[in-house]
């Protein structure tokens, strides 16, 4: 019998930041294939560490397009992947998908490259450059291709929306060590076009992330100085740069952008900040460029909890957090995973949905997270410790230069599709 053994639920009550205990008995779930056995099994090798998430974006996909967040699993040792399809904060459906045995294989963006509502995957291999895309539909994968190899591991996708608006997701690239940024238009399994972006030669420079600021249907972009903590936002109009702006500067740089997301169900993007020396998170409601309202959320232990999906769990329901992101935590020493449901600026629930604790696992389109042997999640009184500061224009631009070689060195060697014996 395959068994989930979810952790004793805290629930919280509503706009509040208070645990209240309530001990529930071990579910059960009858009938259900000895999937999830992958999941809890135990595994001697240490989990991998990372010194810092950084400022990257965090956002969940929708695999079976039911508006709702679902979460895809990629085991670090064994190359095995297992999707969450949820509904709300209950597990509705889970499979093992297609196994990557390389560990190497990664998921580096999930969006809707194919325009039927429900995301897709792109894997990159961290070694030979190779690019590879799954078309998803639901627990499945429907369609797959090598799509243009990129040999220079220095090139990482950045990025990802729709920027000429075609209800398709395109890819945004940067170098590591160059600064050139460079787009590519993607229609499917296909680069349709792609093109040079404005170069920002200072690599200090992050892309922390993409969403509709100004209501184009436009994806736009994020920025994020790591050693001033100036911050700006680049608006899109397909292949360039219609527009750059600047947003209030946030010197303390241990405040990472881990989310953009809609918060208050505005059709504009906000912004989900993450404090990594004092565990505080804090909320910026955007119009465009103009910050209308903000508010520090919780304080967390830094040591133990990490920020690792935003979106929407409950969107279709009749609660006040539905049509808005939610924000997805997990405990990298207990495996417990947590949610809040977000209604704005405050808390409609919390909850803890099903632990996995066998570390191996890590969300995919995620950084593996550094280990630290410290406790549980009492989140604290919430308190404004962010320091904001005026907007400043400290992006220094160079011309577009030469960019990535999209049209040649197509690498046809496709990545393993094994699917797991029995599904």
């Amino acid at each position: 019998m395959s068994r989930f053994h979810p952790p004793t639920q805290r629930r919280i009550r509503h706009g509040l930041s208070v645990f209240a205990l309530m001990l529930i008995p071990t579910l059960i779930l009858l009938a259900i294939q000895p999937v999830n056995a992958l999941l809890a099994a135990s595994d001697d090798t240490p989990a991998p560490s990372l010194t810092s998430p950084g400022n990257r974006q965090t956002n969940l996909g929708d695999f079976d397009g039911d508006g709702r967040a679902d979460i895809v699993w990629r085991h670090a040792n064994d190359g095995y992947n297992h999707m969450w399809l949820m509904q709300g904060l209950s597990l509705k459906n889970y499979r093992v998908i297609n196994r990557a045995a390389d560990p190497d294989w990664d998921v580096v963006s999930i969006g809707d490259f194919d325009g039927d509502l429900r995301s897709d995957m792109v894997w990159r291999h961290a070694t030979t450059g190779d690019n590879h895309m799954w078309l998803m539909n639901g627990l499945y994968v429907k369609n797959n291709r090598v799509i243009n190899q990129v040999s220079d591991t220095g090139w990482q996708l950045a990025a990802t929306g729709d920027y000429d608006s075609d209800n398709r997701s395109d890819l945004i690239w940067r170098h590591s060590s160059t600064g050139i940024n460079h787009i590519w238009l993607m229609s499917g399994l296909y680069v349709k076009d792609n093109s040079v972006l404005n170069e920002v030669a200072d690599t200090n420079w992050q892309i922390a992330g993409a969403g509709h600021f100004d209501g184009d249907d436009k994806t736009d972009l994020v920025w994020r100085h790591v050693i001033s903590g100036t911050n700006e936002i680049w608006f899109m109009d397909g292949m360039k740069v219609r527009d750059r702006k600047a947003i209030p500067q946030v010197a303390d740089t241990n405040w990472l952008i881990r989310g953009v997301a809609d918060f208050d169900e505005d059709g504009l993007a906000d912004l989900l900040w993450w404090n990594q020396s004092t565990g505080e998170t804090h909320i910026w409601l955007m119009q465009g460029d103009f910050l209308k309202a903000n508010r520090a959320m919780a304080t967390s232990p830094v040591s133990l909890w990490r920020i690792v999906g935003v979106g929407d769990f409950d969107n279709g329901s009749s609660s006040p957090s539905a049509g808005k992101a939610d924000v997805l935590w997990r405990n990298i020493d207990t495996g417990e995973n947590f949610v809040w449901l977000i209604d704005g600026l405050n808390f409609y629930q919390m909850d803890y949905i099903h632990n996995v604790p066998n570390q191996q696992w890590r969300i995919a389109d995620n950084p593996p997270m550094e280990q630290d042997p410290e406790d549980t999640m009492d989140i604290g009184p919430i308190e404004s410790a962010m320091v904001v500061q005026p907007a400043t224009q400290g992006m220094e631009l160079e011309p577009p230069g030469n960019g990535l070689p999209t049209n040649s060195g197509v690498s046809l060697v496709y990545l393993p599709m094994i699917t797991h014996q029995g599904y």
